[in-house]
């Protein structure tokens, strides 16, 4: 190898490992700051799912009998110190006192996305769909929202 060769290598290793060096820096610094790639996951989905914290619900507050019998109270807030802490309430008729067991189901989305009233946007189907499934078996059902 000549010397001209050995100082390209050289030069080239020095590139590679300074490279290195950053992009696992970088790696480490992400992961400490996991803010940052959620922050960047809501931007890009901002217009296909709900990915806003607001203090005020996603819908108007409705209370009454659904057309599958059950009974709904919606939008109800649970704090006010944080946005998004809305829940609703369905039982499976109007019989508000009598005792059931109650299922409180949280929606996923990674903390990053989704609602109580769409479910995960990374589910693959609406599993919304089944609580009125559920609800109909005789179950409370509580639905809540959560700051993202």
């Amino acid at each position: 190898m000549s010397r001209k060769q050995g100082k390209h290598r050289h030069g080239f290793l020095k590139a590679l490992a300074i490279i290195l060096i950053i992009a696992i820096g970088g790696f480490f610094f992400l992961m400490t700051h996991t803010q940052i790639i959620v922050g960047t996951i809501q931007k890009l989905s901002q217009n296909t799912v709900n990915t806003k914290n607001l203090f005020t619900p996603l819908g108007d507050p409705m209370e009454g009998v659904k057309e599958n019998g059950q009974y709904i109270i919606t939008e109800i807030e649970y704090t006010d110190v944080y946005p998004n802490s809305f829940l609703d309430i369905t039982y499976p008729n109007a019989d508000t006192a009598e005792q059931r067991p109650t299922l409180i189901y949280f929606h996923g989305g990674g903390f990053f996305g989704g609602s109580k009233s769409v479910g995960d946007p990374l589910a693959g189907s609406d599993a919304t769909a089944l609580l009125d499934d559920v609800c109909a078996e005789g179950f409370n059902l509580v639905n809540i929202d959560y700051v993202l």
